[in-house]
């Protein structure tokens, strides 16, 4: 859960960004919550990302940040095809926590 509302950065912008940093060879793509991006303008993370793999260039890696659970198990499938991307690390920080001290 988060504590604030939900606020995408538009793709537009994150091209620009990006743009400026694909040939330093890594591009990290996270927010205090990735997977919930585009939910405010009608988009989705796999929506982004899809795009975006098209435009890393060989030699470049995108790594991305981290995602809670409720927002990217409605994406699980576009999310292993993009995470296998290979210019895609497979890697996706999930936070996972227990209210018990036995786990």
């Amino acid at each position: 859960m988060h504590g604030g509302n939900l606020e995408a950065t538009p793709s537009l912008t994150l091209w620009n960004v990006a743009s400026k940093v694909l040939m330093k060879g890594e591009v990290w793509m996270t927010s205090e919550d990735t997977g919930a991006y585009g939910r405010d303008i009608g988009v989705s993370l796999p929506d982004l990302l899809y795009q975006f793999v098209e435009i890393i260039p060989e030699g470049c890696m995108l790594r991305l940040g981290m995602t809670n659970p409720p927002y990217i198990l409605e994406h699980l499938e576009d999310m292993a095809v993009i995470l296998n991307h290979p210019r895609v690390y497979a890697f996706l920080h999930v936070p996972i926590q227990a209210a018990s001290d036995k786990v």
